[in-house]
């Protein structure tokens, strides 16, 4: 029994070992995002091309171009949060988070 206990009591301390200072608020945030359905507008978004502003009509492949490049970024810009929550980096972890949630519109 005491075996037990202990492997439960050592694993519960290695989780909290591993999480950074922004964990919670990451897996909040990743979480707020999966409540969207996939077949909605919500997303990650990219400021307006120039050519927009000209006037000029997007063609289906500068649209999907512009998705795929603004779902990168987001995904980048997740990951570097994470990556600095496990270096224990808070303020700029916390700057990586804040850039995503600007990016991702929710309509």
């Amino acid at each position: 029994m005491i075996p037990l206990v202990l492997c439960a009591t050592f694993s519960i301390g290695i989780e909290t070992a591993q999480a950074g200072p922004c964990t919670r608020q990451i897996n909040q945030f990743e979480a707020a995002i999966r409540q969207f359905p996939t077949v909605s507008s919500a997303g990650p978004t990219a400021p307006e091309a120039i050519g927009a502003r000209l006037g000029h009509q997007p063609t289906p492949a500068s649209v999907a171009a512009a998705e795929t490049a603004a779902q990168s970024d987001f995904s980048d810009l997740l990951a570097k949060a994470k990556r600095l929550d496990a270096r224990g980096k808070h303020a700029a972890c916390m700057q990586a988070l804040t850039d995503a949630k600007l990016m991702f519109d929710p309509q």
